[in-house]
């Protein structure tokens, strides 16, 4: 029960991080990029044999998202900058992050998503 309670964590976590937009995700900031993180990392950290299939099969695919949300956790507006204002180089920055989730989020949709 417990596994499979799991496997629509896994499913639904996936559709939000191939779903939301840097337009809806921007603004709650870290707070919403800290609770995906800790959510991915619960679910990778987890021990193999209390993983299902699909946990098993989206584990490198969480594992790419949450590389992204860690960087875009440490940049940006997420991060807040020195003194609340961002640098050219921190904007810049971002904007890549944004751009690899982005790219990442077609990626994942192309390989057939989660049903891969």
């Amino acid at each position: 029960m417990i596994t499979n309670e799991r496997e629509l964590i896994v499913q639904h976590l996936l559709t939000v991080l191939t779903t939301i937009t840097q337009r809806n995700m921007e603004p709650n900031g870290a707070s919403l990029v800290n609770k995906i993180r800790q959510v991915a990392s619960t679910l990778l950290n987890d021990a193999p044999e209390r993983k299902g299939p699909m946990a098993m099969k989206a584990e490198e695919y969480l594992s790419k998202f949450l590389d992204i949300m860690m960087k875009l956790e440490k940049t940006g507006s997420v991060a807040g900058g020195v003194n609340g204002t961002m640098t050219p180089r921190d904007e810049e920055e971002e904007l890549h992050h944004w751009a690899s989730l982005r790219d990442y989020q077609i990626q994942f949709a192309a390989n057939g998503g989660f049903m891969a």
